[in-house]
């Protein structure tokens, strides 16, 4: 009983500080879905917001679990950035709760693993290490050409 309390009063804190970056993944658990928004402040400080539990990453869950947030007082007009998973609910969501001035980002991890999900075992080695190197790298015009010859290759 203590540690539902705990855990309910946790889920339910105010939100203070400002979160100009936030991370959103979903994580399937057993028959449940839970929703995980993480912030991270201007002082590189990470701390998870929020987590929601919904039978899908579907649309209504995130919104819910957005604006739960906002009404926790999450400043959402200091959001810039959002780093998502790439289901198409919570990318959705971003848009329609924070604005169309949140830049989004897929998350290079879930990228790499759904690319090399499509690869013969073989192959998969190789193209983890070459993403994994060309999102390392500190200039664009670099990186986009690393990965842009990657699909070429695997063509």
């Amino acid at each position: 009983m203590k540690t539902e309390r705990m855990l309910q009063d946790w889920l339910h804190r105010g939100i203070t500080e400002e979160f100009p970056i936030l991370m959103i993944d979903g994580t399937v658990f057993k028959n449940t879905t839970t929703i995980i928004v993480q912030g991270i402040t201007r002082d590189e400080n990470k701390r998870v917001l929020g987590i929601w539990n919904g039978s899908t990453e579907n649309y209504e869950v995130c919104k819910d679990l957005l604006a739960d947030l906002v009404d926790r007082g999450l400043d959402s007009s200091l959001v810039r950035l959002a780093v998502l998973n790439g289901g198409k609910a919570i990318r959705k969501v971003v848009g329609n709760v924070l604005g169309d001035r949140v830049e989004v980002q897929r998350c290079q991890v879930h990228k790499i693993r759904n690319v090399s999900d499509y690869l013969p075992e073989s192959m998969q080695p190789s193209v983890v290490k070459a993403m994994t190197d060309a999102y390392r790298l500190e200039d664009y015009g670099t990186a986009k050409r690393t990965l842009t010859n990657l699909v070429s290759k695997l063509r």
